[in-house]
């Protein structure tokens, strides 16, 4: 099964929080996480950032996937702890293959250094594109996503999951 994947940095981003299969939320102690599963592109997530504060973005949100369409998997956090203004959050991503192995992705520090506003605002922690070929088809692509707060000592995991199928319909 072949995998591709595209690393971007930090950005900034205020949102509404999905209920769908693909994404995954959880609080633990202030500190929150958020996972999400989206066929956009990278140019529409810059888009995105691009919202008004005042309004927020949605992000597509599908539980069926074609083989072969491009995934953005997009990692938020709000409630880190900071020092002197300054986050540190890691990410690691095991990505679940069709043949019972995984791959790792370890983001290492995946938000570093100083937050602009509220520590409450949802900010991007991580995102990165991945493309399941046809290896994929009738089987779920899921991901275990470990998120950790080190200043807080937090720490918490998703598993957003989309199915992968021939043809969507």
């Amino acid at each position: 099964m072949k995998l591709c994947l595209a690393v971007l940095g930090s950005l900034m981003l205020f949102c509404s929080a999905a209920k769908a299969e693909p994404a995954e939320s959880k609080q633990v102690d202030g500190f929150m996480a958020m996972a999400i599963l989206t066929p956009i592109t990278q140019d529409e997530l810059v888009t995105l950032w691009n919202t008004p504060r005042t309004e927020s973005p949605h992000f597509a949100i599908w539980s069926k996937v074609q083989a072969g369409s491009y995934l953005s998997v997009v990692i938020l956090v709000a409630g880190m702890t900071l020092q002197d203004g300054k986050a540190s959050v890691n990410c690691n991503v095991l990505i679940h293959l069709p043949d019972g192995k995984t791959q790792d992705v370890d983001l290492g520090e995946c938000l570093g250094g100083p937050v602009t506003g509220p520590n409450t605002d949802l900010v991007l922690a991580k995102n990165f594109g991945l493309t399941p070929d046809a290896g994929f088809i009738n089987h779920d692509l899921s991901i275990d996503v470990k998120v950790r707060d080190n200043f807080g000592d937090v720490e918490i995991d998703l598993h957003p999951s989309v199915n992968i199928v021939d043809a969507v319909k």
